[in-house]
């Protein structure tokens, strides 16, 4: 786990089978990120949005491209909330 900056952070699995556990990670992340926030007596409730890169071997890329690819999905991840949370309040 690196800090890229501000509140971004990557998470680097460099053996194939973490892949196999990408949902595994992230149910792992969100419980720690649900449990903080019913613990926590302040006003604002912690949130996370993930992307994805995966690196694959027949089709090599750049770590910056690698970072650019989970960047994209992260924001794709961000607006599909922001439509799911504009969708319940038109109910």
């Amino acid at each position: 786990v690196a800090r890229l900056g501000g509140d971004e952070f990557v998470i680097l699995c460099t053996d194939n089978s973490a892949l196999g556990n990408q949902e595994t990670i992230l149910n792992r992340l969100r419980e720690n990120i649900d449990k903080a926030n019913r613990l926590a007596t302040r006003q604002y409730r912690l949130s996370l949005s993930v992307g994805v890169g995966r690196y694959e071997h027949q089709t090599p890329c750049s770590i910056d491209e690698l970072l650019h690819r989970a960047d994209q999905a992260m924001y794709k991840n961000k607006e599909d909330k922001k439509a799911r949370r504009q969708d319940g309040y038109k109910q």
